[in-house]
């Protein structure tokens, strides 16, 4: 039964995306209304195609590409349309679950039972009531089924009745010539047969009828009609149930007559159009013989009468145009719509050891290459952390197109809350998972919340390629801080994500792009941060370039500060960029430390620039003075370490570096507001005055080493790291080293 139960889901698929195409193709015959019918008649092919073949090719130019049909269908199905599978399942009647037939829920059931007992002995009453339990355990799919199955026999019994009744009236016929025979007990002509077709005409038929019809049912046999409508037949038994099978059935049956009417035009001249039309209606016979499907009988004469009367010839024009706009249906109407490329968020479940997890359906086509999975950390706004998280390629031997795709959460306990530790993900076909430590409880916040991409949502997104899809993000706060819960989708827009960055103390984005480009490639490429990206580009040549000035002030962060206005200076050197903020920050301090680091990349990124300078309301003075502040390029050297801060145009690496840094640096300012660097804070907890990018080679070793220095003293030099690393005395003074890539 489950096989049959499966047959019947498959049928209903195809019933559906064929009625669609049903209505295309009727809709395309209106265009053909004054080409002959043969085109029409050919159009039926698309039909037939839909309602046998169960899978078709893709194209770009399926009518099911339409958006209408895209959202319609259901996920996963390899079919253009299909049925919902929510009645299938074998979940059992009465029990409350999705897909039951309560038919045990009401009352008919039992007043049945009721009446089987009162009018019927007690063993018929028990036979009635094991029937009814029977369909109880029955599921809907099973139930619709049965009854499929048994309409599918109705209409072969009766057809089968139908063509007893023919061959009884044609017992009788004798043969006048090859496959012709005349018989008194026929009222019309016909043809009736599969492998070798006879043509039954009645007595006492004229001549030119003779020839008339000869010539139509001719035609019938040489285009393998017979044959043609008797696959028809068989596939309107199995679609009994869809009402536009049965009309593009009669509609087929038609264009089948009319097109071999106009043959018989064709080949005899116009001037036969009255007789032939006279002949029509002496042999109208309704529906007697239509109902086989091994005969043709003569249907819709009226139509067919006012064809034949309106029957034009046609151009070469006209033709190729109708064959050019049938081959196009059938593209249309046979292919299906490209693969929807899309993800859906699937399900929530508890791991193992205190896990949770998110799962993802997801699908991509042929076109899709690669993906790419990376981590951003930010504090207060701030870039402060980056990195790519794993890559793969799609394909055979590879992760696989189509699949769930799992983001597991793993906790750990602090008093009591709980902490996310560390991340796994997953995906079809992977030979390992993708692992990330996060261990957000170190980083020093009170509180954490989660969202997940199309959290809430039943329905598909589109997958696009080079979409960046954060797929998870953690809002983190204070102990007692109120934590906003934005959606993943804010932080998938520029437009917004900044702001919501800045709505909680600290953000991490788990990220997914799905890619045309190789593994390679787009490992390779997001190496470097998104938002690194974007500030490199926005370098400027020349500070009096207004709109550039704008462009890398919005990339830098400056207007997540406040409003502002701009000014310049380049009247003479050094040149200057002041901008005047309208508000006194809240926080000067910290304010003050995110200022620095955007002067210090405006200054870099600026080739010309000399002096970034930036003011806002005294709130001592009731906001009639400003208090000014500012960086100038040693101070911006000093600050990332650099021994030349337009370095930063030089390299995206170096810009990453500086944004993700883990040394803090405070600053202090004179009276009249210019600042100098006071200290730099390492992870030791250690501060100090100064630092350096070193690079040198060590006593005996192989290769040049680079690293960066932090100390309390200028002019250290790479000797003093030897010293202060290999030295045979201690040193007298402490510094703090972290070794780089030297090709960065």
């Amino acid at each position: 039964m489950e096989k049959l139960n499966e047959l019947f889901l498959t049928i209903c698929n195809m019933s559906v995306t064929a009625g669609f195409t049903i209505l295309f193709v009727m809709a395309v015959r209106k265009f053909l209304q004054k080409s002959p019918k043969s085109y029409s008649y050919y159009l039926w092919g698309i039909v037939g195609f839909r309602l046998v073949c169960p899978l078709s090719f893709s194209s770009i130019f399926s009518l099911f590409n339409l958006d209408f049909f895209r959202r319609q269908s259901t996920p996963g199905m390899m079919l253009t349309w299909s049925v919902p599978r929510v009645i299938q399942g074998g979940t059992k009647a009465g029990n409350g679950m999705p897909g039951t037939f309560p038919i045990d829920g009401g009352n008919a059931s039992s007043v049945w039972v009721e009446s089987a007992g009162e009018a019927a002995s007690g063993r018929q009453a028990a036979q009635a009531a094991q029937v009814v339990q029977e369909i109880r355990q029955m599921s809907q799919t099973e139930i619709l089924t049965v009854l499929w199955i048994m309409g599918m026999l109705i209409f072969l019994i009766y057809q089968g009745v139908s063509y007893w009744k023919l061959k009884k009236w044609t017992d009788t016929a004798v043969q006048s010539e090859k496959d012709v025979y005349e018989c008194d007990a026929i009222p019309a002509p016909f043809v009736m047969g599969l492998a070798r077709p006879r043509i039954y005409l009645p007595f006492r038929m004229t001549e030119k009828e003779r020839e008339y019809i000869l010539l139509h049912e001719r035609c019938h046999i040489k285009r393998h009609d017979p044959q043609i409508k008797f696959a028809a037949s068989l596939i309107l038994v199995v679609y009994w149930f869809h009402p536009l099978v049965w009309t593009a059935y009669n509609l087929m049956c038609r264009d089948m007559e009319m097109s071999c009417d106009e043959k018989v035009i064709q080949l005899t001249g116009d001037a036969v159009k009255e007789d032939y039309s006279r002949s029509l209606l002496g042999f109208a016979m309704g529906r007697k013989l239509s109902a086989s499907a091994l005969a043709f009988g003569e249907t819709a004469i009226k139509a067919r009468v006012k064809n034949v009367l309106n029957m034009k010839k046609h151009g070469k024009a006209a033709a190729v145009s109708s064959i050019l706009l049938c081959l196009l249906a059938g593209i249309i109407g046979c292919g299906n719509a490209l693969p929807k490329n899309e993800i859906r968020r699937d399900a929530d479940w508890q791991g193992e050891e205190e896990g949770w997890a998110n799962q993802y359906q997801y699908r991509v086509d042929n076109r899709f290459q690669s993906f790419v999975l990376y981590k951003e950390m930010y504090r207060a706004g701030e870039l402060e952390g980056y990195q790519v998280v794993g890559s793969g390629t799609f394909g055979e031997n590879h992760v696989e197109r189509e699949g769930d795709f799992t983001i597991e959460q793993t906790f750990e306990h602090l008093g009591d809350t709980s902490w996310l530790s560390s991340i796994s993900m997953r995906m079809p076909g992977m030979d390992t998972d993708f692992h990330d430590s996060v261990e957000l409880a170190a980083l020093g916040y009170g509180s954490m919340m989660q969202s997940s991409y199309l959290e809430n949502e039943e329905t598909d997104r589109e997958i696009k390629a080079e979409e960046d899809i954060v797929l998870t993000a953690w809002h983190l706060g204070g102990i007692d801080a109120n934590i906003h819960k934005n959606g993943c989708s804010i932080y998938m827009d520029e437009s917004t994500k900044r702001e919501a960055l800045l709505q909680n103390e600290g953000t991490v984005l788990y990220h997914a792009v799905f890619s045309e480009k190789t593994e390679e490639e787009l490992f390779t490429e997001y190496q470097i941060s998104p938002l690194v990206k974007k500030i490199y580009e926005a370098k400027n040549p020349y500070i009096g370039d207004a709109p550039a000035d704008g462009r890398l002030l919005g990339a830098v962060g400056v207007p997540l500060l406040g409003d502002y206005t701009t000014e310049l200076q380049t009247t003479k050197e050094p040149y200057a960029m002041i901008v005047h903020f309208k508000e006194t920050p809240a926080d000067e301090e910290d304010f003050q430390r995110k200022m620095l680091e955007k002067a210090a990349l405006f200054l870099g990124l600026t080739e010309n620039a000399g002096i970034f300078e930036w003011t806002y309301p005294d709130s001592a003075e009731g906001n009639q003075e400003k208090s000014r502040f500012s960086c100038n390029v040693e101070t911006a050297r000093r600050l990332t370490g650099l021994d030349d801060i337009k370095k930063l145009a030089d390299s995206e690496e170096v810009i990453q570096q500086i944004l993700t840094r883990e040394v803090i640096c405070s600053s202090i300012c004179n009276e009249e507001g210019v600042i100098f660097v006071e200290s730099y804070q390492t992870p030791d907890g250690q501060t100090y005055s100064y630092s350096y990018i070193l690079e040198g080679r060590f006593t005996n070793a192989a290769a040049d080493t680079k690293c960066l220095v932090y100390a309390n003293r200028e002019d250290v030099s790479f000797q003093d790291v030897e010293n202060y690393l290999f030295g045979s005395q201690m040193p007298e003074e402490n510094m703090y080293i972290t070794f780089l890539d030297p090709e960065e």
